[in-house]
């Protein structure tokens, strides 16, 4: 099994602390930290939420931009681009509700917070002959129930 495959299939199981190593990426705190948290979330955070979720002085900025590309790069979590710019992040773990991946995601546009609509798959997309599709994405703007009172 190739280590990208190794540590996908343990972090589908839940968080293990050993799944970097094993896939050959080395274990940091900071990795550690933002992968819990976006586990913990079960939603996906922009990377100013995942820097007020950790312990102050846990990591600087420029750490977290780093443990999220590692992490992303290494098929952990996946991102995803909302109209207001931002980059939001989501763990891939099918389980405590955290972000599978391959589905539509909502986005508020009065407080920020985008949630996932799981139950709610991506539509087929067929790509011109001889062409192949690496990703796809479909981000829902509207009001959330809190905002839209």
């Amino acid at each position: 099994m190739n280590p990208l495959s190794l540590i996908a299939t343990v972090l589908q199981k839940g968080y293990h602390p050993r799944a970097m190593d094993d896939a050959g990426f080395r274990r940091t705190r900071a990795r550690e930290a933002v992968l819990r948290l976006l586990e913990k979330s079960g939603r996906p955070l922009s990377h100013q939420e995942i820097q007020k979720g950790l312990k102050e002085g846990a990591c600087d900025r420029v750490t977290i931009y780093r443990a999220l590309e590692t992490l992303h790069s290494a098929g952990l979590l996946h991102r995803i681009q909302g109209s207001d710019g931002l980059w939001r992040f989501c763990a891939h773990r099918s389980t405590a509700g955290a972000c599978p991946s391959n589905h539509i995601h909502f986005l508020c546009q009065g407080c920020g917070k985008m949630s996932c609509l799981p139950e709610q798959p991506l539509p087929w997309i067929q790509a011109p002959k001889g062409a192949a599709i690496l990703s796809k994405q479909l981000v829902v703007h509207g009001l959330c129930a809190a905002c839209a009172r």
